[in-house]
């Protein structure tokens, strides 16, 4: 799951989550925070509680107001530190309880505080994730960062920079498996190792789909072939009724689908293209990073920690 449920996420959650996007660097002094309305969505939580988090930021001088209800965040002036030092004891307090009951040694627990201390005033480790096309790239990316807790820069095959030079402050480059070859040859630069992620449509998607009644009549649509391949497949694994399929470019074909189908599957940036034919229904396949993938890509992370951690200490 990508974010905490909506009756789980407290606005303290939200609170804590915007401080350590803060503390690493993806917010910045001056940057402005996702509207209550964005944030809530992005985190499957209430805008009430979105917006109670961020006045309590505003009342602790971590972000203000300006103009065009936009929040920003601030330089942290030095008479915050003894309020920071005592939410900072409060947390402290809350992830030992935490770690007691769950019955985390304590040599354990000194070993893994002695780790993030470690990685206070790093240089912060980059993503850079490489997807065709745009809306997609910044999509995934963004899920990416959250799920990972590190910057994830999104960036489109046919404008991606060739060589070296440009990704040299990115330790770790990502892509779809499906365009892996592509991108290692865009780069023309073998030294460049380029990691293939797995994409496929949610479980949510597949659920919804898998859960219609037989003999719905079905239409497949999304904006490339190779996305409508794989949703064909994914359709005709659950039923027989497909009635057709087409690209979004060609809209005479969509209007004519969405007519005669009762339930329209499109990818989720097709859905642009067909909100307004007049389909009964519309399913909306979302895809998303595989959590084996994800978690092989936090295991370099972990490695690349590791590679400083002996650098430093040689150099001491």
């Amino acid at each position: 799951m990508l974010s905490p449920a909506a009756d789980s996420m407290t606005a303290n959650d939200i609170r804590a989550l915007i401080l350590s996007r803060i503390a690493a660097g993806m917010y910045k002094p001056g940057d402005p925070l996702p509207s209550v309305r964005a944030l809530g969505v992005e985190l499957g939580a209430n805008r009430n509680t979105a917006s109670k988090a961020y006045q309590e930021l505003k009342r602790d001088g971590f972000v203000r107001s300006s103009q065009g209800w936009r929040t920003i965040v601030v330089e942290v002036p030095d008479r915050m530190l003894p309020l920071a030092e005592e939410r900072v004891g409060t947390l402290l307090r809350s992830a030992f309880s935490y770690a007691t009951q769950a019955g985390v040694p304590k040599l354990e627990l000194r070993t893994l505080i002695d780790h993030h201390l470690r990685q206070l005033g790093r240089p912060t480790i980059r993503i850079a994730f490489i997807e065709c096309n745009e809306d997609e790239a910044d999509e995934i990316a963004e899920r990416m960062q959250r799920v990972l807790g590190y910057p994830v820069d999104p960036f489109v095959l046919d404008a991606l920079p060739r060589g070296r030079r440009h990704f040299q402050s990115y330790p770790i480059i990502t892509t779809t498996l499906y365009h892996l070859s592509e991108v290692q040859a865009k780069l023309a630069d073998r030294s460049i190792r380029v990691i293939g992620l797995q994409h496929s449509p949610s479980t949510e998607s597949i659920l919804e789909i898998a859960r219609l009644k037989r003999g719905t009549r079905l239409a497949v649509v999304a904006t490339n072939t190779r996305t409508l391949t794989v949703l064909l497949k994914l359709v005709e694994t659950y039923h027989t009724t497909v009635v057709g399929s087409c690209l979004t470019e060609d809209a005479k074909e969509v209007r004519r689908l969405a007519g005669q189908a009762d339930v329209l599957i499109a990818h989720s940036w097709a859905r642009r293209s067909v909100r307004s034919r007049r389909a009964r229904r519309i399913i909306t396949v979302s895809f998303q990073i595989e959590p084996q993938s994800l978690a092989y890509v936090r295991q370099r992370i972990a490695r690349l920690g590791t590679v400083r951690d002996r650098q430093t200490a040689s150099a001491m």
